[in-house]
């Protein structure tokens, strides 16, 4: 049974839709195939995007989620999903409003740690620092950042040496020689992994924090695998859901206080989430305000940073900070 978190208006420039579209449509001409993966994209990217053209210039979207196995916000119609490019045409309802994108830095990772009272990321998180690079010492000198990334999360998932080994491209006997470096010089995360899996085991669901304290939980039934239909227990299933869609009920929280702000201040506007980033139509006067409440309000978070555009696409993929609107 779907839960309605919230609803949104959207608005489309059909003109800018279609142009992007046809753009799309140009590019896969040049490929002219399905059978290669540049094909297939650039014939998925033109298809979605058409899908959209005779869209009502005003659209009301719904904002639901299925509590399963996580608690993320789905859209319908699913805008958030639409193909980059396509973003162009998403703009403010209002005439000169902007939009304010800003995702939040690390998320899973630095939750997972502080579920885990992984002190040594929690200090350089809220100092401002790199989670990541924190943690750099346990890598042999001069590992590349992505490199170390990609590993701590494949361990914070349970993701094997072999899967981790294709990622890094990397012999498996090195991947499971990094793994086994973390879990030895990261006692209070390998601790909180067994602890949730364990717990999942004994009592026969899934569990997800609804409050960082660790004191009230969700619970998730064990889900039929997809291919062979049984019910079974997955370790690393356990360890996603606790974390995933702990993330995904304190965003549903943060959607409802910044409609809260909107409503306060008088204005409608369009509101979207993708999992950790958020999208808030804002009047242009209003936006230092904005700032400054959600600083306040997505703590223990921070945000990589906050940006402004006057399309989706501006906002999240050009990198104009907030500040220049003072400017």
């Amino acid at each position: 049974m779907k839960k309605i978190v919230h609803t949104t208006k959207v608005r489309l420039d059909q003109a800018v839709l279609k142009q992007v579209a046809d753009e799309a449509l140009e590019a896969f001409k040049v490929v002219d195939s399905r059978e290669t993966t540049e094909g297939r994209s650039l014939f998925s990217t033109w298809n979605t995007l058409k899908s959209h053209v005779n869209d009502p210039e005003i659209v009301s979207v719904e904002g639901s989620c299925e509590p399963r196995v996580c608690e993320r916000v789905y859209y319908k119609p699913s805008y958030t999903s639409m193909p980059k490019e396509g973003r162009k045409a998403i703009k403010p309802l209002n005439d000169g409003n902007v939009f304010v994108f800003f995702d939040l830095k690390s998320a899973e990772f630095f939750l997972t740690c502080l579920f885990a009272n992984e002190e040594t990321v929690i200090r350089a998180y809220n100092a401002g620092y790199d989670p990541y690079d924190a943690l750099s010492y346990i890598f042999p000198a001069g590992t590349p950042r992505d490199v170390y990334k990609t590993t701590l999360i494949a361990s914070l998932y349970g993701v094997t040496d072999w899967t981790l080994a294709k990622q890094l491209g990397c012999s498996e006997a090195y991947a499971s020689h990094l793994l086994a470096e973390i879990q030895h010089k990261m006692p209070a995360l390998t601790a909180h992994k067994l602890r949730v899996i364990g717990k999942a085991r004994r009592a026969g669901m899934y569990f997800c924090p609804t409050n960082f304290e660790q004191t009230k939980f969700l619970e998730f039934d064990y889900k039929p695998d997809k291919k062979t239909k049984q019910i079974s227990f997955k370790p690393n299933l356990a360890l996603s859901v606790y974390t995933q869609s702990a993330l995904g009920c304190w965003m549903q929280s943060l959607i409802k206080n910044v409609q809260q702000f909107m409503d306060h201040f008088g204005y409608e506007g369009t509101l979207l989430t993708v999992f950790d980033s958020m999208l808030i139509e804002c009047p242009t006067q209003l936006v230092p305000k904005l700032v400054t409440w959600l600083q306040s309000r997505i703590k223990p978070f921070r945000a990589s940073q906050f940006t402004i555009g006057t399309t989706f696409y501006d906002a999240a993929y050009s990198n104009k900070s907030w500040t220049t609107i003072s400017q």
